[in-house]
């Protein structure tokens, strides 16, 4: 007898936690689509925008993470220089406040008001992007965003990451420009 209920509570626990499993399944596959919708209204949102008052043209998107999305535009400008028309072509980057739930959103915000107050101080340094005066009307897009430089061969964990992965042979002059570059700033503070 003992058995026999062993055997039907084990098969009890089985259908629910497949049943749960489902259920919880279910949830984050319909918190992944709303996320995607969400992240998919706002590139298309800062896009239209960027285009229509920046004179910026979409290319794609390049991510997202915990508190943001990045956009990539390019930019093409006629200037005159000595009495000559010139075009200058760049890529730039629009970061957006993302946050996958709304309570997060006011922190959200902070994070990317933050990052624009430290790339402000640091303007003019060495190997930092730099922030592009592009100013964002916030009553026309529903979530601020920032303008930075586009760094092609992206920063220096990606390096560091595809280096490893590549089993790449960086020559020693590259890593000591880059431990100097690190380095220097420490030892200004330290000293």
């Amino acid at each position: 007898m003992l058995h026999g209920l062993s055997a039907a509570v084990t098969k009890f626990e089985g259908l629910h936690r497949r049943k749960m499993g489902d259920f919880f399944g279910q949830r984050a596959a319909e918190r992944k689509r709303i996320k995607e919708e969400n992240i998919q209204r706002l590139t298309t949102e800062h896009s239209e925008y960027f285009t229509e008052h920046h004179n910026l043209k979409f290319v794609r998107r390049l991510g997202e993470g915990t508190g943001a999305i990045a956009l990539l535009f390019k930019e093409t400008k006629k200037t005159e220089v000595d009495g000559k028309t010139k075009t200058i072509r760049r890529k730039v980057v629009v970061k957006v406040a993302f946050s996958e739930y709304k309570q997060r959103d006011k922190e959200a915000d902070a994070e990317l008001e933050n990052e624009r107050k430290w790339l402000k101080q640091l303007e003019g340094a060495q190997h930092i992007i730099r922030l592009l005066a592009f100013e964002v009307d916030k009553t026309k897009v529903s979530r601020p965003a920032t303008v930075l430089e586009y760094a092609e061969n992206g920063d220096i964990h990606g390096f560091y990451e595809k280096a490893a992965e590549e089993e790449m042979n960086v020559p020693n002059r590259v890593l000591w420009s880059m431990f100097l570059c690190r380095k220097y700033p420490i030892l200004l503070t330290r000293y």
